[in-house]
């Protein structure tokens, strides 16, 4: 079987690729599994503070939609909320970190008249107890 092998799907007038089964265990190339996240999160650069709702969050990374268009390479603290559910008790675990902004697209679907912004922002020398507190956050949502 070569790289990708066309099939006829009986349902559809034209061929389709079919990848293999490794191939499909190898799409996805993170570090860290991701989840969808709606919250609230501060951007700051300077006396620059913006808002951003999260799309996503991973223990490697926030995704999020803003207003400010902020460049590649950026470096940035972010401030948000983090629920925590252990022991039987949820309280908010305050998360303070740096990060770089390493992608930005504008987003053409957003129906409001103002510009908004998709930004991927990697996490900079995050430790062991703030990588803890979203993975536990992560389990907690799923």
């Amino acid at each position: 079987m070569n790289e990708f092998e066309m099939e006829k799907n009986p349902n559809v007038s034209n061929y389709g690729f079919k990848a293999s089964k490794e191939q499909l265990i190898h799409l996805e190339k993170r570090k860290h599994p991701r989840i969808e996240s709606s919250m609230l999160i501060k951007i700051q650069k300077e006396n620059v503070t913006v808002l951003a709702t999260t799309i996503n969050i991973s223990c490697s990374g926030i995704f999020c939609q803003t207003e400010m268009y902020i460049p590649i390479k950026t470096k940035v603290n972010l401030l948000f909320a983090l629920p925590y559910y252990g022991d039987q008790k949820k309280r908010i675990e305050q998360m303070e970190c740096c990060g770089e902004v390493v992608r930005i697209q504008l987003d053409l679907t957003d129906v409001r008249k103002v510009p908004a912004y998709n930004i991927a922002i990697t996490f900079i020398n995050l430790n062991e107890q703030e990588k803890k507190k979203i993975d536990n956050y992560m389990k907690f949502t799923i």
